[in-house]
């Protein structure tokens, strides 16, 4: 975040009052959305923003195991989404590797529903343990089902994943969430993607700052690392 700071000040300044919007009002709790943090933060593979929210999210009262229920909904949805884009497969693919016309009423089925249905037909085992994997997952825990919904909402967003999003938009309705926290958990991830990559300008800082502004940059190991979402 220095490297913006310095950089580009005014575009800083703009991100702070972006992660105070969303972190710091709103109906969700600061728990949730660390929890949501948490998981958007593996989603995008980055190390500092999951150190970071971990520890907030400790400090907002959250257990280890809410926590790693948290990470087990991103795991989930990220192997979920790809069978919800199974659609595709079956639509342009399915036809011409098993030379098998597929039924008018199969063909109607959309998204996750359709990707599932190729899955079980060719690999139903796989499909049975998927399913397992699921009602562990959003079964009995410490989590309750609506922050586990809210959270692969936000997991689903960052997977590109509209059937997921839909899916789980609903559940999420079901279980007492309103719209409004759908949207909040929504921003979370949104800032978190964002986030993520200032969260690699260590890399770029290390790297690149020297050579185009010809600056004499301290390299010492591990110089300036971190989340950018920390104040």
């Amino acid at each position: 975040m220095s490297f913006m700071n310095e950089i580009l000040p005014d575009t800083a300044e703009a991100f702070g009052k972006l992660r105070d919007s969303i972190f710091e009002c709103g109906e969700l709790d600061r728990k949730t959305k660390e929890l949501v943090a948490i998981a958007s933060s593996v989603l995008m593979r980055c190390q500092f923003c999951v150190d970071t929210h971990s520890q907030r999210a400790l400090a907002q009262g959250a257990s280890k195991k809410e926590i790693a229920e948290s990470i087990s909904v991103a795991m989930l949805l990220a192997g979920g989404a790809q069978i919800g884009w199974a659609n595709v497969y079956s639509e342009n693919v399915y036809g011409l590797i098993f030379e098998e016309k597929k039924s008018e009423e199969q063909g109607k089925e959309k998204g996750f529903c359709n990707g599932m249905l190729l899955m079980n037909k060719m690999l139903p085992d796989t499909f049975e343990a998927f399913g397992k994997l699921r009602d562990s997952i959003f079964g009995s825990g410490e989590l309750d089902l609506k922050t586990k919904e809210l959270i692969a909402i936000a997991s689903s967003v960052l997977m590109r994943c509209q059937f997921c999003v839909d899916a789980h938009s609903q559940k999420a309705l079901i279980q007492g969430a309103s719209k409004k926290e759908i949207a909040e958990a929504i921003a979370v991830a949104m800032f978190i993607a964002a986030g993520s990559q200032l969260g690699w300008t260590n890399v770029y800082s290390e790297n690149v700052y020297g050579l185009i502004f010809e600056d004499n940059k301290s390299r010492e190991p591990g110089n300036e690392k971190g989340c950018c979402c920390g104040k």
